[in-house]
């Protein structure tokens, strides 16, 4: 610890021990009483905040598999694309990528 810590904390001290003189005793109980509840506090053990309600979620159409993996093969060649492959399926991939998202946006 440097020099300049400790005569922080030594100042410090002082002018605690200083307030402490000052006090009377019913005033110094309550200190002291404080200071035993702080030190004991066990509240962060336990969570205020409370659970969020439980989310059902009711499917009512199945998913395309077909459409995803038409769309995860289209993202997989103008990957390529983009990484530099010329082919034409990369190209070709590129392109409708390009498509597929102008038509997500609106």
């Amino acid at each position: 610890m440097s020099t300049e810590v400790k005569d922080e904390l030594a100042l410090y001290f002082e002018q605690i021990d200083a307030k402490v003189k000052l006090m009377t005793k019913a005033e110094l109980r309550r200190w002291h009483a404080a200071l035993e509840a702080e030190r004991t506090d066990k509240t962060w053990l336990t969570s205020s905040r409370k659970n969020a309600p439980e989310v059902i979620r009711i499917i009512d159409k199945r998913p395309d598999h077909a459409k995803q993996q038409v769309r995860d093969q289209i993202m997989f060649h103008s990957g390529r694309f983009a990484a530099g492959a010329t082919d034409n399926q990369a190209r070709n991939a590129h392109q409708r990528l390009q498509k597929l998202l102008r038509e997500e946006r609106g």
